[in-house]
């Protein structure tokens, strides 16, 4: 029987090394699996890295909508696509941001003629211009753009949307939608 007691405890010890070096192994798995890879860090100075990201609440929100039963035609040059809009900046201190979110329905342009989504802020158009968005398409597209202005001063503004082109086109449904943040 001594036999069977020294076999057995070896037996035990077996399978305790073996369940130690699997339990080892596991773990050195688990974690090569979940180390992540350190980051770059960039240097700003070198770099295009935007700024750092602020928080903004959204304080109001203003569309003006269109659904014409057909295209209107757009002028060369710079034309308004909605009218006016009065927007509140509220407070008595501080600054907003506004967003503009500029979606047309363009059509029937000169066939390579670029156009430009341009935004107003008080009647003036807002540096840095008219981004070129596109060309006209030959036939009917669907364009979005979106831009912002930040630190714009407490109080009441106007906004407006408007197109930029050398020989025009036409302009079906649009939406223009304004959001003002406060940081």
């Amino acid at each position: 029987m001594n036999r069977f007691v020294k076999m057995g405890l070896l037996m035990v010890l077996v399978i305790a090394l073996f369940g130690s070096y699997s339990f080892v192994k596991a773990q050195n798995e688990t974690s090569q699996r979940t180390t992540s890879a350190v980051p770059p860090v960039f240097n700003s100075e070198d770099s295009n890295v935007p700024p750092p990201v602020v928080k903004h609440v959204l304080v109001g929100t203003y569309s003006n909508v269109n659904r014409p039963a057909s295209f209107s035609a757009l002028a060369g040059g710079t034309t308004a696509v909605d009218p006016v809009t009065t927007i509140t900046c509220p407070g008595t201190s501080g600054t907003c941001t506004i967003e503009y979110d500029q979606n047309m329905q363009f059509g029937f342009g000169t066939s390579g003629d670029s156009f430009s989504f341009c935004i107003a802020l008080d009647g003036s158009i807002v540096s840095p211009g008219c981004p070129t968005s596109g060309a006209f398409p030959t036939g009917v597209a669907a364009v979005s753009f979106s831009q912002e202005v930040t630190g714009v001063s407490h109080g009441t503004h106007t906004v407006q949307s408007l197109v930029q082109s050398g020989s025009g086109g036409s302009i079906g449904f649009y939406t223009e939608t304004y959001r003002v943040y406060k940081p």
